[in-house]
């Protein structure tokens, strides 16, 4: 993956990670996070969003509006790879928390498609099943895991 992406840190816990987004609304703090759902499953969930200073939080609802898409979604796209890395085993869940929001993501897998299959596996949530992620589907959910 070559797009243009932003430098990321990670917190002091590993499944954390930061980058800043920089744009016309000023420099940004967003947050990925990989929450363990279930450990027997190693399955996890993509928490992402803008750090929120007053709450201490995530805030995944918040719309930044910063011009810099996809540069966010290759960045979040890195920390996916970076920690699959880390945990090879991981399954990992992600669904907007929004239907907009959800689809971006879709737009985003499919825009890397090719290099995302190469070593992972995708799959898509719709009509109440999993079934291996199909450009033009629209999906309510995703999971990959490594091949």
């Amino acid at each position: 993956m070559n797009s243009s992406r932003y430098v990321l840190t990670k917190d002091y816990d590993p499944s954390i990670y930061q980058f800043f987004s920089e744009g016309p609304n000023g420099l940004i703090k967003k947050i990925i996070q990989f929450q363990i759902i279930d450990i027997e499953a190693n399955l996890y969930n993509l928490a992402f969003g803008d750090w929120d200073d007053l709450t201490q939080r995530i805030d995944d609802l918040v719309v930044s509006n910063n011009r810099d898409k996809q540069k966010v979604l290759a960045t979040v796209a890195f920390a996916v790879m970076d920690f699959m890395r880390n945990h090879p085993d991981a399954v990992i869940f992600a669904q907007g928390s929004t239907k907009v929001r959800t689809r971006v993501y879709q737009i985003g897998v499919s825009l890397f498609l090719k290099e995302i299959t190469d070593s992972y596996k995708i799959m898509g949530y719709v009509d109440m099943e999993w079934e291996l992620f199909t450009e033009g589907v629209n999906y309510e959910a995703f999971l990959l895991s490594n091949k």
